[in-house]
C-alpha cells in the first residue's frame, strides 16, 4: 500500500510539472506568421486585412485574401488608434477600414496566476 501511495505521488508531481511547464511556455497564435506593426498597417491601408484583435501588446489579424494569419508587436505605450489617425486609417465605424477588437490578457483564465492557481489546487487538496 505504501509503494502505491509513493508512484501516485510520483505521478502527480510529474504531472504538476508539465502543467506548470506548458502553461509557461505556451503562446497563443502559434501559427500565425510574425510581421512588423508597420508591415500589419500598410496591409490594413491596402485593404488586405479588415480585423485585428489586440491583446496587451500583440495584435493578430488575418489576410482576407489568402487567410494567413499574422501577429505583431507594439510597444507598450504605443497608441494604436493614433498611428491609425496619422495614417488615415478609420476604424470601428460604418465604412471603417478596421474593426478593432480590444482583449485584456489578464482576465479570466487567460491569467497565468489563475492557471497556476488551477494547477496546483489538486496538489493543495490532496498533497497535504
Amino acid at each position: 500500500m505504501n509503494l502505491f501511495r509513493n508512484k501516485f505521488f510520483i505521478l502527480i508531481g510529474v504531472v504538476a510539472v508539465l502543467a506548470i511547464f506548458f502553461t509557461s511556455f505556451s503562446t497563443g497564435g502559434g501559427g500565425a506568421e510574425e510581421i512588423s506593426f508597420s508591415d500589419l498597417v500598410t496591409k490594413i491601408k491596402d485593404g488586405a486585412v479588415q480585423k485585428i484583435e489586440v491583446k496587451a501588446e500583440k495584435i493578430y489579424a488575418t489576410d482576407l485574401g489568402n487567410e494567413t494569419e499574422y501577429k505583431s508587436r507594439i510597444g507598450e505605450n504605443t497608441d494604436i488608434y493614433q498611428v491609425f489617425a496619422e495614417e488615415g486609417i478609420t476604424w470601428n465605424g460604418k465604412d471603417a477600414d478596421v474593426e478593432v477588437t480590444q482583449k485584456s490578457s489578464e482576465s479570466g483564465f487567460n491569467s497565468t496566476w489563475t492557471m497556476l492557481l488551477i494547477n496546483f489546487l489538486p496538489l493543495i487538496l490532496f498533497g497535504g
